[in-house]
C-alpha cells in the first residue's frame, strides 16, 4: 500500500500518495519560479481543484501520481528553450484544447454597466457587448417591462468571472499556465485610473436607474391596458 500523507490546494484538504505530493510540489515550485506572481499560482491553484473534481477528486479524497500526470498534461508543462533560455508554459496542442474547450456563460463584470449579464452573454455568444445591449433594450419596450424580470434573474442565477480559470472559459479558451498568465498579462495592462473607474461606476448606476424607470414604466402602461380591456369587455358585455 502506498503512503498517504496531506496537502492543501487553494485551502482544500487532500489525502495525497506521497510520490504524487513531492511531484506536483516541485511542479508548482517550477511554476512560482518562472511566474514570479503570487496571483498567477493562486488562480493555478484554483484550476487544479477544478480538475480535479472533474475527476471526481474531492476533498478529503486520495490524489493519486495519475491524477498529477493528467493534471500537468492538462495544464502545461514548464520547458526550456535552447535557443535563449526563456522559459515557456503551456501544452504544445494548446490549440488543439482551445478549439475544443467548453464555452460556459459567466457575467462579465470587467465590462459590466450594470451586472455583467449582457457582457457575459456577449463573449459566450462571441459577438460584441453592443449588440447584446441594443437588443435588451428592445425587448425591454417589446416585453413592456419583462425583460428587466428575467435580468434580474440572470444577475442572481448566473455566476460572475472571477477567476482567470472563469474568464478564459468564459471566452472558450484553454485554460492552461501560458493562457492564465496571459491573461493576466493583459490585465495588468488595462489597469485604469481610479476616476475612470468612479465614471465607469456612474454611468452604470445611472444606466440602471434608466432601466428600471423604463421597465416600471412599460409594466404600468401593460397593467393600464390590461385594466382598460377588462373594463371594457364587461361594459360590452
Amino acid at each position: 500500500m502506498k503512503e498517504i500523507t496531506r496537502i492543501h490546494i487553494a485551502k482544500v484538504a487532500y489525502d495525497v500518495e506521497l510520490a504524487a505530493k513531492k511531484d506536483l510540489e516541485a511542479y508548482l515550485k517550477t511554476l512560482e519560479e518562472y511566474s514570479n506572481d503570487t496571483e498567477i499560482i493562486e488562480d493555478i491553484e484554483i484550476r487544479i481543484t477544478e480538475i480535479l473534481a472533474e475527476r471526481s477528486i474531492k476533498k478529503d479524497d486520495v490524489i493519486t501520481e495519475v491524477d498529477v500526470v493528467a493534471l500537468k498534461r492538462q495544464l502545461g508543462e514548464p520547458r526550456e528553450f535552447m535557443t535563449d533560455g526563456d522559459i515557456v508554459v503551456g501544452s504544445e496542442d494548446e490549440t488543439m484544447i482551445t478549439s475544443n474547450s467548453v464555452r460556459k456563460l459567466y457575467r462579465n463584470t470587467d465590462n459590466a454597466l450594470v451586472g455583467g449579464v449582457l457582457s457575459g452573454m456577449a463573449s459566450f455568444f462571441k459577438i460584441d457587448a453592443v449588440w447584446t445591449r441594443l437588443a435588451f433594450i428592445v425587448l425591454l419596450f417589446a416585453s413592456f417591462g419583462v425583460a428587466i424580470l428575467v435580468y434580474i434573474v440572470l444577475w442572481i442565477a448566473v455566476p460572475p468571472a472571477r477567476t482567470a480559470a472563469d474568464k478564459l472559459q468564459m471566452v472558450g479558451r484553454a485554460v492552461t499556465v501560458g493562457s492564465i498568465r496571459e491573461l493576466n498579462e493583459n490585465e495588468a495592462g488595462r489597469l485604469t485610473p481610479r476616476g475612470d473607474v468612479a465614471t465607469r461606476r456612474a454611468l452604470a448606476i445611472v444606466a440602471g436607474i434608466i432601466c428600471i424607470i423604463g421597465a416600471t414604466g412599460a409594466a404600468m402602461a401593460t397593467a393600464v391596458m390590461l385594466i382598460a380591456v377588462i373594463f371594457g369587455s364587461q361594459h360590452t358585455i
